[in-house]
């Protein structure tokens, strides 16, 4: 008896055991793939990333930034026009592959064109439409 697994426990109690794996087997199941998705995604988001430092000018870089936060923003229930950057200036020039001056300057730029409201860390899109179609001018 002793060579059999659970042998201490009656027959109710293994079942009870078989059947709490099962559940929480399954529970794993699913964790794993849906984090298998998200660091897909993420594998995603970091490719777009890397086309983007290679092809686009920084007008466009900061352009496609701020419309990837507002989509972010928007998918967890948020304004999407609304956006408060954790990053700093300096931080987001190393994520965009520009310099501090060249992100500060082109945030000026951004907001002279009426494209966004900027305020320390606070940014506001009011003209999203004018965002893309930075995007869509390659010159």
């Amino acid at each position: 008896k002793a060579s059999q697994p659970f042998y201490f426990f009656n027959r109710y109690d293994r079942e009870t055991i078989a059947s709490t794996w099962q559940v929480l087997r399954s529970e794993f199941d699913l964790m794993l793939m849906q984090h298998a998705r998200e660091r897909g995604a993420e594998i995603v988001e970091e490719y777009k990333q890397m086309l983007l430092l290679s092809n686009l000018q920084a007008t466009q870089r900061l352009a496609s930034f701020l419309l990837r936060l507002s989509q972010r923003m928007a998918s967890r229930g948020y304004s999407p026009n609304a956006i408060n950057l954790r990053m700093t200036r300096a931080e987001i020039g190393s994520h965009l592959g520009m310099k501090i001056e060249t992100v500060s300057r082109t945030f000026t730029r951004l907001q002279k064109a009426g494209l966004i409201e900027a305020h320390s860390r606070e940014i506001r899109i009011t003209n999203a439409a004018g965002l893309m179609s930075l995007l869509s001018d390659r010159s």
